[in-house]
């Protein structure tokens, strides 16, 4: 659990819990990839408690999958379950994230070799999602900067409302992702909250036609921060 102390004080309780799931290589990843993450703190408080509930992983990756090739951050062919093997496979060979200035140069770096099959069949599945979902942290971050890293944290706080279905209704409708983002944190002044708010409404209608405004306003309600 050494390695923990260098992500940070501030953080350092979510990783010990993180830490005590994955494998050392894994937690090379993680550690590595924090460094390079601004704002990594509240990502990693929320996987510390995602990871222990059964079938969570699965529904974030799910999730952020869908998401990351609508934002542009993943190639329509890759999965971050693949993406979090090459990063493990990766730090194996010495391709280390603090090594690169940027996502897109250790992106490429992490997709110059060939795949050990053997090794990819010996990383369990919990291990490669979270060095995956770490990656796309990076990613995100580099694209959109905090509201990046906030559309994540919100999908892994709350992967049963943060669907890819749903995130994807909610991104055709808003003019940014921060435009969700400052919605649910409670950050937008009230006439630009009224706006977002009928646009998520309009969303939601379109995903879910059953549902009356009072039930969405509900929701809404129960995931927004004021």
């Amino acid at each position: 659990m050494g390695f923990w102390s260098s992500v940070g004080s501030a953080i350092g309780s979510a990783c010990s819990s993180i830490g005590s799931a994955i494998s050392s290589a894994c937690s090379s990843v993680v550690s590595g990839l924090a460094s390079v993450i601004t704002n990594s703190g509240p990502l990693i408080s929320a996987l510390a408690i995602a990871i222990p509930i059964t079938g969570t992983l699965g529904k974030i990756v799910a999730a952020l999958d869908v998401i990351g090739k609508i934002l542009g951050v993943q190639e329509p062919n890759d999965k971050i379950e693949d993406i979090g093997d090459r990063v493990i496979q990766g730090q194996e060979r010495g391709i280390s994230p603090e090594a690169y200035a940027t996502y897109q140069e250790y992106s490429a770096a992490i997709k110059s070799f060939e795949l050990d099959p053997k090794r990819s069949g010996e990383l369990s599945k919990e291990e490669k999602q979270i060095a995956g979902i770490m990656t796309q942290a990076w990613a995100f971050e580099e694209k959109f900067g905090t509201d990046g890293i906030g559309i994540l944290t919100k999908t892994i706080e709350s992967p049963d409302y943060f669907t890819g279905d749903r995130l994807a209704s909610f991104l055709d409708k808003v003019e940014s992702i921060a435009d969700v983002v400052q919605y649910f944190d409670g950050k937008l002044s009230s006439n630009e909250r009224n706006a977002v708010e009928l646009k998520l409404i309009e969303a939601e209608k379109n995903l879910s036609p059953e549902k009356t405004n009072a039930d969405i306003y509900k929701e809404l309600d129960t995931y927004r921060h004021d």
